[in-house]
Parts: structure tokens; sequence; C-alpha cells
């Protein structure tokens, strides 16, 4: 990562990864069929990693989930985004799912100490 796309706070643009949403009534039993982390404990607030895998138990790709709304936002590495997305559609069949990329956001970061956050958070 370069300092070159960071604010003097340290907010920094993260480029390389990509906003998948994944929004619809059966989003989350769809995705708890799609990924290896339990996705029915995603809660708002929190970033939850998971891993996609080919039939054969090989790792595509390690999406971070969290709460968009009325949807289920992915954090992707940028480069495999539109494969993932392309892969997954192949797997909607009667869900009532809608997988697309948003472009309408970009991923940011923050470099230095993080707050702690109030319990029960």
């Amino acid at each position: 990562m370069s300092t070159r796309n960071c604010t003097a706070q340290r907010a920094c643009a993260l480029p390389e990864l990509a906003l998948v949403r994944v929004s619809g009534e059966d989003r989350i039993k769809f995705l708890q069929g799609q990924l290896t982390n339990d996705v029915t404990k995603l809660d708002l607030g929190m970033l939850m990693t998971a891993g996609w895998c080919s039939p054969k138990g090989r790792l595509l790709s390690a999406p971070r989930l969290f709460v968009d709304g009325e949807a289920v936002g992915m954090l992707i590495d940028a480069g495999s985004a539109d494969k993932l997305i392309q892969r997954l559609r192949m797997y909607v069949l009667r869900s009532k799912v809608i997988i697309e990329r948003d472009c309408s956001r970009k991923a940011a970061g923050i470099l230095g100490p993080v707050p702690e956050l109030p319990e029960g958070s």
C-alpha cells in the first residue's frame, strides 16, 4: 500500500478491494450454503471473514462480510470480484438473491491507533 493515497489523518484508499452486495429475501440462507463461516451469526457492526471454496474444497476467495442495510456486503480482491460474482450467480437458481458489484462506494482504511468501542458494541 502506498501512502500517496492517504490523507494527513491517515485515512487511506484501498483500491485493491471491491464491494459486492448480496441482497434479497434469501441472502443469508444463500450465503450460508456457499461460504465456510456461519453467516447466520453475522450482526450489525461485525466484520466476518469467510471462505468460498470450489466443489473440491480449494479456497477461491476469502471475503470479509458485513451487514449493509438490507444486504450483506462483501469486501473482496478487486481483481477477482467480477469472476466471483459470475460464479456465485450460477448457484442462485430459485433463491431470491441479487448479487452485484457496488461501484458507488470505495473501500478505505485507517492507519494508526484504533479507538476502543464501548462494551456491547
